[in-house]
């Protein structure tokens, strides 16, 4: 006798349906009620913060925070609402949604605001990886949109959000819907693990901030290459490198000269390795020191348009730069600091390249 009995484990509310991973139309059926729920405080938190507040629309916020969930039909006797953010968790990976976070933060007037995605551990990286978005609050902003962090068992964790590739990416490949989510959300999180892991750091905030602002396309790329030349392991890179990667950084996330990379280390010896990684340690110095010169030169800045150094106004405007840019391009000594930055940039490039 089967230990199994009559029971149909392929039943749409058997064993299958809850312990296998979901698809993504599956999950996003799951998370209709919590979305709509969500969409539905975020809309009587703007009326409250930008319009007019009242008893009767903070009572009206307070209703929405604590009305009931249902996820399907068997919630029937428990309870979950907003306030249960683990205990949401908690339920959906019941559902087979293992990834999926619900990350909650204060916003104006200590008011909530929300991050639902799919973000994936890592136990070896520095960062995990997040391959999907599900919905983002209007006033919810990250300081660096490469990034986000994630409470995880009580302690905040950095992210990589490839997820806001997804959608470019699944144009890359055939088939239905959810075949394509599938395999993009793979692709982008093994591009997340074994190479952005190490093209990308938090610690570059500054620089990457500066360059996007102030359009220094070769400073940036140079980090990147930099970065993964003196993070990666580059046996690794040469057996996940694809032609999807390639693919990738051509009609994606354009970037030709870590493209010129990987095709340089499927070529090289081991004993090459080495060499590469000093000679991105020499240009790491050499571009650090460019972008420190930079930083040093002194500008007209306030009411009184006193002399301060650059990196003052930059540290104390970092979140508003755009309020720094026109100093910059009026200053003649600065555009000429930009454009050695630049020149730094792709003279190591080039090195590393050639």
């Amino acid at each position: 006798m089967s230990y199994r009995g009559d029971y149909d484990f392929i039943d749409s509310y058997g064993y299958d349906y809850y312990y296998r991973e979901k698809s993504h139309s599956e999950k996003v059926k799951i998370l209709k009620q919590l979305i709509d729920q969500i969409k539905e405080i975020d809309k009587a938190k703007d009326e409250i913060l930008n319009n007019s507040i009242s008893l009767k629309k903070l009572g009206l916020m307070s209703k929405l925070l604590r009305k009931n969930i249902r996820f399907d039909r068997t919630d029937l006797d428990t309870k979950y609402d907003l306030m249960d953010k683990t205990g949401i968790e908690k339920r959906l990976h019941f559902d087979g949604l293992y990834n999926f976070r619900l990350d909650v933060r204060r916003g104006d007037m200590f008011f909530p605001k929300y991050y639902l995605c799919d973000a994936e551990e890592s136990w070896y990286n520095v960062y995990g990886i997040i391959t999907n978005d599900y919905y983002l609050s209007p006033d919810y902003d990250f300081a660096d949109k490469r990034f986000a962090r994630l409470m995880i068992y009580g302690h905040e964790m950095p992210f990589i959000r490839m997820s806001q590739f997804k959608e470019a990416t699944m144009k890359m490949f055939k088939g239905d819907h959810d075949q394509v989510s599938d395999k993009a959300e793979k692709l982008l999180e093994e591009i997340g693990n074994h190479i952005m892991q190490y093209a990308w750091h938090e610690d570059q905030l500054i620089g990457w901030l500066i360059s996007e602002k102030l359009n220094l396309p070769g400073f940036k790329e140079a980090m990147e290459v930099i970065y993964f030349n003196l993070g990666a392991d580059f046996s690794d890179t040469r057996n996940h490198v694809s032609q999807d990667i390639y693919n990738f950084f051509t009609f994606v996330y354009e970037q030709d000269s870590l493209k010129a990379l990987f095709k340089k280390i499927e070529s090289l010896s081991g004993d090459e390795f080495r060499s590469l990684e000093l000679i991105s340690r020499h240009w790491y110095n050499e571009l650090n020191a460019a972008f420190s010169v930079f930083l040093r030169h002194e500008v007209n800045w306030g009411i009184t348009k006193n002399k301060i150094p650059l990196y003052k106004v930059i540290f104390s405007n970092l979140y508003r730069l755009d309020k720094v840019q026109d100093i910059i391009h009026s200053d003649p000594s600065l555009k000429e600091a930009c454009g050695i930055m630049e020149e730094t940039a792709q003279q190591g490039i080039e090195a590393i390249l050639k």
